[in-house]
């Protein structure tokens, strides 16, 4: 709880996917990238309780074993490959029990996000709550920034994705800063998100993230990347305060 606002987190888990089969279950450092969400949200001084929503009872398990709510398995039609996180956000907002002020979602998918970053977003977003109703997290594009970036033709001829007048590759330190939305962390007020069923619109607030906590595990190389990373955490911090 923040300034007597309630705050609820929910940690998304379905069971099947393509790119890297069973990957909510893997673990990084001995911990299933499901549970890895949730002692998280546990240890945050704001958030007062989390639901995990998976249609998988494995995954329900052990999301009990760390602490979750999981107040029923997902209906299957929200579990497809095509279901939007949106849809499913909506349908355990429509189905709670208790009132709460703050959403906060976390992706198993992204281990980096650490306690201290949830609680600095809900921190200020809750100080800027009067003009910002959401808050997403970003990360700098680097190498594929779109200045960077071509298109094939026939025959495997390539085209500038973006239209230059210049027509050598710009320097890098040359052009404007871009960032994507890279999935570590969501955060808004349920009122607004109810009426706008999306973390994104014109009162939404971004937390920028390092490169190394931007990591998205979607597939098996990223998962590799992942437990490099587990490994050399404490280089890759000493590094960041350089």
């Amino acid at each position: 709880m923040i300034n007597n606002k309630k705050v609820l987190c929910l940690v998304l888990a379905r069971k099947n996917s393509k790119g890297l089969p069973g990957k909510n279950l893997k673990k990084l450092n001995g911990t299933p990238l499901v549970g890895i969400s949730i002692k998280t949200a546990a240890k945050s001084e704001y958030i007062d309780d989390t639901i995990l929503s998976t249609d998988c009872e494995k995954i329900a398990k052990i999301g009990l074993k760390y602490g979750a709510n999981v107040p029923s398995l997902r209906p299957s039609n929200l579990a497809k490959d095509t279901s939007k996180s949106e849809d499913v956000i909506m349908h355990i907002l429509n189905n709670l029990n208790e009132i709460y002020d703050y959403l906060v979602l976390l992706e198993p998918t992204s281990p980096f996000t650490t306690t201290q970053d949830v609680d600095e977003a809900i921190y200020e977003l809750n100080k800027k709550s009067r003009s910002y109703k959401s808050l997403v997290s970003v990360s700098k594009i680097q190498s594929s920034h779109p200045d960077f970036c071509y298109m094939l033709k026939k025959n495997n001829a390539i085209v500038s994705y973006v239209k230059k007048n210049n027509k050598s590759q710009p320097r890098r330190q040359d052009i404007s800063d871009l960032f994507f939305c890279d999935g570590s962390l969501y955060l808004s007020c349920i009122s607004s998100f109810k009426k706008n069923k999306s973390f994104f619109h014109n009162r939404t607030l971004a937390k920028i993230m390092p490169k190394w906590k931007s990591l998205e595990i979607d597939d098996y190389l990223d998962y590799i990347h992942a437990q490099a990373t587990v490994k050399n955490i404490s280089k890759i911090r000493s590094h960041e305060k350089k």
